[in-house]
């Protein structure tokens, strides 16, 4: 939270993560085992990842629901009722299930649920679901919310939903707040430093918090608005908080400096990191064919370098099989727009400095990377992440061939293995764009061992089939 830290505010909660998935199944409806298989999924998944239990953390979540009644035909309320009962099972009954469209009706719902999750989660206070004045036995003993506080209130799921069976979902965890949560003085002084001025108030108009700059000089009528009593004290006041802003940096800059790594580790958080640096260009120019010193860490990878989307996913994944990076749901690749952005995830994900020596091997021999750099991340990468001894057993018959491609689809979209056929549209029926479709590839080609292909071109292989014939091809078999 080191923006939030910078603005003086601590966060109202924490984003765990979320997911989207669609199914594709009817043009109005919810696909009801798709949904109760991508809520299970996902809960499986923070779980993993955060260290959670579904049962241990029902008593203390609060389900935002997408539909307000169960229509006879079944629907979203219908879907979301199986789903929940399915991921948490006997623990079902304790999460409180919330919804604001009896208040808001159907059009506007979709960002007042979120900004009432996160207002419920700050104040511990859920809203009523209105006007419920029947209860559907259908729904069994699901704790509706009544209205009030929830004192144990710590986590948020948000459940969204559209035509074709389109489905959104996000957990939230309450942040532990101490103090005040706002600090005033560090809030006005970012504010004035963002302003390039000093000239800047804070004012409540119209139940809107507006900044001022210049006020009184630059808008006709003036600075307007009641004083924001976070601010007010500091207003007229010489800004002398953002030093502890600066603080941080220093350390970072001068992390690389000293000789000894190990004790200067946990605080790097940017890219001078000589192997790590070495590793990523070199999967670059393997991907480009650009020499390594026309690579500069912070060009634009698209606008300055050329590098499209497609190719930057398929560079993206051989980085996370150098490094052993698990999959990332949360990942989205234009928020990485350099290879400093990169370098940074790299170390965020490996927990710091320290954990990117796995890698290390492969910048040692640097006269055995530039003939074949692809086999490179085979011979390095067992030792880090389980599935890549597949690649080590060339000869593949059909039936395990398929097997493995479709193990990979299912890592990267968390579709089940029996939705998924091979003669399906990936983009078309599958949903599964280009960007996610060229990650898969690159997995495809270090699971098989298969060269970098100058040739290859993504829309010729729009379904599995087209994969399988192109390994085979690649490999000299039928």
């Amino acid at each position: 939270h080191s923006e939030a830290q910078e603005r003086g505010v601590q966060p109202i909660a924490e984003f765990l993560g979320s997911t989207t998935a669609n199914s594709a199944y009817h043009g109005t409806r919810l696909d009801v085992e798709h949904v109760g298989q991508v809520v299970n999924g996902f809960i499986t998944n923070m779980e993993r990842r955060w260290g959670l239990d579904r049962h241990a953390m029902a008593p203390n979540t609060v389900f935002f629901s997408h539909e307000t009644y169960t229509p006879a035909r079944g629907g979203s309320a219908q879907s979301e009722v199986k789903a929940l009962r399915d991921t948490f099972g006997d623990s079902t009954n304790k999460l409180v299930i919330a919804n604001t469209k009896g208040f808001t009706g159907h059009p506007m719902a979709v960002g007042i649920e979120d900004a009432s999750m996160f207002y419920g989660l700050k104040t511990r206070r859920i809203p009523p679901i209105a006007n419920h004045k029947e209860n559907d036995p259908e729904l069994g003993d699901l704790n509706l919310s009544k209205g009030g506080e929830y004192p144990e209130l710590e986590y948020g799921l948000r459940f969204a939903a559209g035509f074709g069976s389109q489905i959104a979902l996000s957990l939230m965890r309450r942040w532990p707040v101490e103090g005040e949560r706002i600090d005033g003085a560090k809030l006005l002084a970012w504010a004035r430093s963002l302003a390039g001025t000093d000239d800047v108030v804070m004012r409540v108009l119209h139940n809107k918090l507006v900044a001022y700059v210049n006020g009184d000089e630059s808008l006709h009528g003036g600075v307007q608005g009641a004083p924001w009593e976070a601010t007010a004290p500091w207003e007229g006041k010489p800004s002398t908080v953002l030093t502890p802003v600066t603080a941080t940096p220093e350390p970072v800059v001068s992390a690389p400096v000293p000789t000894p790594p190990p004790a200067q580790a946990p605080s790097p958080a940017v890219v001078h990191d000589s192997d790590t640096v070495a590793t990523v260009v070199e999967v670059v120019v393997n991907h480009t064919g650009y020499p390594a010193d026309f690579v500069e860490l912070d060009q634009d990878l698209e606008g300055e370098l050329g590098i499209d989307t497609v190719k930057q996913a398929e560079i993206m994944a051989e980085i996370r099989e150098r490094f052993g990076l698990p999959v990332d749901e949360d990942f989205v690749l234009a928020d990485y727009p350099t290879l400093n952005h990169m370098i940074g995830y790299i170390q965020r994900m490996t927990g710091g400095a320290p954990s990117v020596s796995a890698p290390a091997p492969e910048p040692v021999p640097p006269p055995a990377a530039p003939p074949t750099p692809v086999p490179a991340p085979l011979s390095s990468a067992p030792p880090v992440p389980a599935p890549i001894p597949t690649p080590t057993a060339p000869p593949v018959d059909d039936a395990a061939m398929t097997q493995t491609v479709v193990e990979v689809v299912v890592e990267h979209t968390g579709y089940p293995a029996d939705f998924i056929e091979l003669d399906q549209d990936l983009e078309g029926e599958l949903g599964i764009d280009t960007v996610k479709q060229a990650e898969i590839m690159a997995d495809i080609r270090d699971r098989f061992g298969l060269p970098v292909d100058e040739d290859f071109v993504l829309a010729d292989h729009p379904t599995l089939n087209h994969m399988i014939a192109y390994i085979q091809r690649m490999k000299g078999g039928g």
